[in-house]
């Protein structure tokens, strides 16, 4: 992991980008409620979001962008997810593999409860955020995650 994009009132979720192709786990024993691969006309690439519901406040977006700028290499992106809308999943499960089709390859990761964005790393556990602080202390783009 070379970057770490923050939660802010612009941005509703954390960005972890990779610079090879990675395993996704599920954060959380979850159903998968939706998937959607479309075109990301705003960073004008393809892109794989899959939302899972963890009850019926909390839900968690994942979004694979690989970087894709072609169909082709989003399709592949689209292939690499393992689960399916409907499947219940659970903490530590492979959810996909995120693919790097280019330099500014990542998975966005969002929460929000009752339709409101909250900053994940609220949420994190106390290990989680043990090993993810000194991970973004030497890439995250500011003095907090959250702001």
């Amino acid at each position: 992991m070379d970057h770490i994009g923050d939660f802010s009132p612009s941005h509703n979720g954390i960005d972890f980008n990779v610079n090879e192709s990675s395993v996704v786990l599920c954060p959380h024993d979850a159903y998968v409620s939706d998937i959607r691969f479309y075109e990301n006309e705003y960073g004008n690439h393809w892109q794989t979001n899959v939302r899972i519901r963890l009850n019926s406040q909390w839900y968690i977006t994942m979004k694979f962008e690989s970087w894709a700028e072609d169909q082709y290499n989003g399709t592949l992106q689209r292939n690499n997810v393992s689960v399916s809308v409907g499947d219940k999943i659970l903490a530590n499960q492979t959810m996909g593999n995120l693919l790097s089709h280019g330099p500014h390859s990542h998975l966005h990761y969002d929460v929000d409860r009752s339709g409101t964005y909250v900053c994940p790393y609220s949420y994190f556990s106390p290990d989680a955020q043990d090993k993810f602080d000194p991970i973004y202390d030497r890439c995250g783009e500011s003095s907090t995650p959250c702001h």
